[in-house]
C-alpha cells in the first residue's frame, strides 16, 4: 500500500476504482441515469443550486447536477429510489 492509501485503510486500486468518471468512454451520463429514474415513476420536483430533486408519490431523491456521475453515486441514487441497481 501507498503512504496515503495506507494512511485511508484501502488499497491503492480501490481508491482509483471510486474517484473514476461515471463510464465517459461508453457515454454513459447523468441523462441516462434521470431517463432511469423518469422511466420507474419519478417526476422532477425542483431544480436546487447544486441537485435536481426527483419524486414519485412515496420518496424523493436528490441528484447531483454533474454531467457524469461515478458508477457508485449512480447505484446509490438507484438504491435510494427502491430500484434495482443498474449501472
Amino acid at each position: 500500500m501507498g503512504h496515503r492509501h495506507a494512511r485511508l485503510g484501502v488499497a491503492p486500486h480501490a481508491a482509483a476504482v471510486a474517484k473514476g468518471p461515471f463510464f465517459p468512454e461508453d457515454g454513459e451520463e447523468r441523462r441516462e441515469l434521470i431517463e432511469h429514474l423518469e422511466a420507474n415513476g419519478y417526476n422532477l420536483l425542483r431544480e436546487g443550486a447544486n441537485h435536481s430533486t426527483y419524486a414519485n408519490q412515496v420518496k424523493t431523491i436528490p441528484v447531483k447536477r454533474h454531467r457524469t456521475l461515478d458508477r457508485i453515486t449512480a447505484n446509490e441514487i438507484c438504491k435510494q429510489a427502491g430500484l434495482k441497481t443498474r449501472f
